[in-house]
């Protein structure tokens, strides 16, 4: 199975001559956007070197505007030291330039172990990107019978919460990214006031930092989750969230519901899950919330974060759906001893005890 990603470096403190060579790299390839896409054509009306005019002629759409495309065969990354970890040589039309490269240290491992594919140069301001893709080859992760399970349950008031199931009974349950609502919730009244006073621009600009704050939060989550199951050796079981935006709950309920990262939060687990070759498998998510992790019944939600069974008493909601997904997931993998189609609510599944955790 071949995995890809993309790391984001800042070319960090270029020297005049580097910068007034990528602003002459950022200039032309701006400038040959908007002519003619052909090879021929570019290398003799333009002053690009021949692997953006390929790149240009290749892979670009006529019209389409986009960053500077940075063929795997024109760059060469060179391992750094105390200064920057990673340098970059990169041709312009003055020539090759020598870029020094930031990154988390994680993404400095990552070049040193695996291929580098076709990457792009960003500009942002005056400060410049690189885009580097990156890409391995990893078996298909396999699932062992008697694996743990940590089983996540994404909801609106805790974007995710998990729990630890081991031999029949849960540990360490988690409860992540509480502050998501909090922001997202932000965002919404800033953009309402300011959408009174009709500063689009502002709109627009204070969608994007919301965005980037809420995909930092998740990627940190997912992160954490991922790391938590590789040194468990367990298999990570979420919820298939197909159709929750489905329904009318409500003009308030729906726009809160719309707005939460659900998919975002269950592709970053899936990634970076295949990328630590840790097992996923989805389940049908559907009433694990409202039936009773013990006796399975029916129960009652008179609030957010609270569940209450008629037999079995009272606990935290959230993590009765987590229990409920991870019971779910033992269940199949006892049957089918594979990832795949979920069974179907109310399957018998492994006795779990747990304490009762009130909201």
């Amino acid at each position: 199975m071949k995995l890809v990603k993309t790391i984001t470096a800042k070319v960090f403190n270029p020297t005049e001559r580097k910068r007034r060579a990528l602003h002459g790299l950022w200039k032309s390839w701006k400038a040959a956007l908007g002519s003619k896409r052909d090879y021929a054509f570019l290398r003799e009306s333009t002053d690009l070197p021949s692997f953006y005019c390929r790149e240009m002629s290749w892979k670009i759409k006529e019209g389409a505007e986009a960053p500077v495309g940075v063929p795997k065969d024109a760059l060469k990354l060179l391992p750094g030291g105390a200064f920057a970890p990673w340098f970059a040589s990169i041709p312009t039309p003055d020539g090759r330039v020598c870029l020094p490269l930031r990154m988390s240290r994680g993404h400095s491992r990552l070049l040193a172990e695996c291929e580098v594919c076709d990457s792009q140069l960003i500009k942002r301001g005056k400060e410049y990107y690189l885009h580097i893709v990156v890409s391995k080859d990893t078996p298909i992760p396999t699932i062992s019978y008697h694996a743990p399970v940590l089983a996540v349950d994404i909801g609106e008031r805790v974007i995710a919460t998990s729990v630890m199931l081991v031999e029949g009974t849960i540990s360490s349950p988690g409860f992540h990214g509480r502050e998501v609502r909090s922001i997202r919730r932000h965002y919404a009244w800033l953009r309402k006031r300011l959408g009174r006073r009709k500063l689009l621009r502002v709109i627009k600009r204070v969608g994007h930092t919301e965005h980037r704050k809420v995909d930092a939060r998740l990627h940190v989550i997912a992160a954490t989750l991922v790391e938590r199951a590789r040194e468990m050796g367990a298999v990570i079981a979420i919820g298939d969230l197909s159709g929750i935006r489905k329904g009318s709950r409500g003009r308030r309920v729906n726009r809160i519901v719309n707005a939460m990262p659900f998919n975002r939060l269950s592709l970053f687990i899936e990634y970076k899950a295949a990328w630590a070759g840790v097992p996923v498998i989805k389940v049908d998510e559907a009433y694990s919330s409202r039936e009773c992790r013990i006796c399975h019944q029916d129960g009652r939600r008179p609030s957010q974060g609270r569940f209450i069974c008629p037999s079995c008493g009272e606990y935290n909601a959230d993590l009765n759906g987590a229990v409920n997904i991870g019971s779910r997931a033992l269940a199949y993998m006892a049957i089918a001893g594979a990832p795949g189609i979920a069974p179907l609510r109310g399957t018998p599944s492994p006795q779990v005890e747990c304490d009762a955790v009130s909201s």
